[in-house]
């Protein structure tokens, strides 16, 4: 009996490592099944957020056609002032160019008006 029983304990040291061993590939299962978990949770948290940053890509993508129409409406805007304003400044120049003209004109007849009008008095004088 003791072969038997020296057999039985090889065989009974051997179930009980297989028995660790299972447990112990059970508790890695377990351990991994728990990583994945967490692993998939992460992946959706993640794809949230991208699915966000998506939005936003989108929305920050249409205020910059939305400002580059804006940028483009503004510059139209300022040149066509620009183009009245330097139109406008031509004109006046013109006017101020007429406008002296004509101050030196009268300042020309003024000196004659006042020249004959001297010649008038000393003529007047001449007679008295």
């Amino acid at each position: 009996m003791p072969i038997e029983n020296t057999k039985y304990n090889e065989l009974k040291d051997k179930a009980q490592r297989w028995k660790n061993r299972a447990e112990q590939f059970e508790e890695e299962c377990e351990s991994l099944k728990t990583r994945l978990d967490d692993s998939e949770l992460e992946c959706e948290t993640l794809r949230f957020k991208l699915d966000e940053l998506a939005d936003e890509l989108a929305t920050n993508a249409n205020l910059v056609k939305q400002l580059s129409k804006e940028k483009k409406h503004l510059e139209d805007k300022f040149n066509k002032s620009r183009y009245t304003v330097d139109r406008e400044l031509l004109s006046k120049d013109g006017q101020i160019e007429r406008l002296t003209a004509l101050l030196e004109d009268y300042k020309e007849r003024y000196k004659e008006v006042r020249e004959d009008n001297r010649e008038l008095r000393q003529q007047n004088s001449q007679r008295n």
